[in-house]
């Protein structure tokens, strides 16, 4: 079971920010989260910064709390925004992602909270491995407030920044995964029920889409 993104246009759903919508990211950004996807990426998508997901105001464009997207050149990366416009927290991987459409990879981001501006905060994972990072910038300030609380998958919440290729199994953690438990679930997606999935299941999981 996946999802085709198409590089242009496609877009999973914006998955809150709307009422009736089932989903809606209503969290402080101070609090920890956890987003687990599995990819299969043909390039870096749309003006080479296709999004995996995002919580980003209506204009988009990266303005928002948060955004996990692919950039060049072949890796991929997290910003978590402060209100000051500019500042943020940017931390991206060495060149991990394979692209061309025929390696599925796992890839996870942590962030474990606070309102300091330690960038260590934030960690990403390809294939339950923390990667080497090309780079990390800190910030500080107040963190920016997505009054939209749109979570958008596979796009920008203004559409420009449209995933290519397939995607599969997003979890949504309101806390700092383990490595182990980042594993397993990268092994049995959506098995919440079994072993110490269990554990992960109950304390925390804020949405499941196996797409």
């Amino acid at each position: 079971m996946s999802r085709n993104f198409n590089g242009t246009t496609s877009v999973a759903g914006i998955v809150g920010g709307a009422a009736g919508q089932a989903f809606t990211w209503s969290d402080n950004i101070a609090f920890p989260f956890s987003v687990c996807a599995w990819i299969n990426p043909i390039n870096l998508g749309e003006n080479s910064s296709g999004r995996i997901v995002s919580c980003e105001d209506a204009g988009g464009g990266g303005t928002g709390s948060w955004t996990w997207n692919l950039r060049a050149p072949s890796t991929f990366s997290m910003f978590i925004d402060y209100s000051n416009p500019g500042d943020r927290i940017t931390i991206a991987a060495g060149g991990t992602i394979v692209t061309g459409g025929n390696t599925w990879q796992h890839v996870t981001m942590t962030w474990s909270g606070g309102v300091g501006t330690d960038s260590a905060n934030l960690k990403l994972y390809w294939n339950a491995n923390e990667v080497a990072y090309a780079s990390r910038t800190t910030s500080g300030g107040a963190f920016r407030t997505n009054t939209d609380n749109g979570l958008s998958i596979g796009n920008a919440r203004g559409q420009a920044g449209t995933f290519n290729g397939q995607m599969a199994h997003i979890h949504i953690f309101r806390r700092t995964l383990t490595q182990g438990e980042i594993r397993e679930i990268m092994h049995h997606p959506g098995s919440l029920s079994v072993g110490s999935i269990s554990f992960v299941g109950t304390t925390g999981l804020l949405g499941y889409w196996p797409l």
